[in-house]
């Protein structure tokens, strides 16, 4: 008869003596990046079971902490993560019951790892605000060697300069109809009041005026 499984929390997990540096320097990263409530995610305590896992599947294996943090868990001199480094990396985390619930996908593996999908979906919220953090290894890579985004961010800055520089031109353009539209109208204007204080009448209407004085 199968011996049920008992479960326990991220926390306690967490809470466990630890007497290596790697997985002291991974629990002090994922203090500092998960968010408020990881440690009541339950999972199958898992300590003393032999854990396993295909091989096939290490590509797709991700763990809930920012990538280029994880390789500075194992070398906080890394300067580049590449494939195989972070393939035995993914192996080693395994071996520890507190990696193993960092697992948030593949998800059929961490539905195993916690033992339900109900426990599985109560890390959904947590994925979906943190993946944008969560770089691929090619990203990663390039964060650690100091070429990351570079020639993105000089092309922002000038596409940023060259949208900035068009709008100032337009804005001047607007400026100076608006300038010529109120000189246009400043110019009929005092032409009208011209025209009023400049009156003088005309033939007939003084000879007019000149029969309704003599008469």
């Amino acid at each position: 008869m199968a011996t049920p499984a008992t479960f326990t929390t991220l926390g306690a997990l967490h809470d466990l003596p630890s007497n290596d540096e790697i997985l002291d320097r991974i629990k002090s990263l994922a203090r500092n990046f998960l968010p408020e409530g990881w440690r009541n995610w339950q999972l199958i305590n898992s300590i003393d079971l032999d854990f396993q896992v295909d091989p096939s599947i290490l590509n797709k294996l991700r763990f809930l902490l920012p990538t280029e943090g994880i390789a500075k868990a194992f070398d906080p001199s890394a300067a580049a993560l590449k494939e195989h480094p972070f393939r035995d990396m993914k192996v080693k985390m395994l071996s520890w019951a507190f990696c193993r619930g960092l697992v948030f996908s593949p998800s059929t593996l961490s539905k195993q790892i916690r033992g339900s999908s109900q426990n599985h979906d109560v890390m959904g919220p947590a994925v979906t605000a943190l993946k944008p953090s969560l770089l691929s290894r090619e990203a990663a890579d390039r964060v650690l060697s100091g070429t990351s985004a570079e020639p993105s961010v000089r092309r922002s800055s000038t596409d940023s300069s060259v949208r900035m520089e068009a709008l100032e031109a337009r804005t001047q353009r607007v400026e100076n109809s608006l300038t010529e539209i109120l000189t246009e109208l400043r110019k009929k204007n005092d032409e009208e009041v011209l025209e009023v204080f400049s009156y003088s009448p005309s033939e007939s209407e003084a000879e007019e005026s000149s029969s309704l004085e003599t008469g």
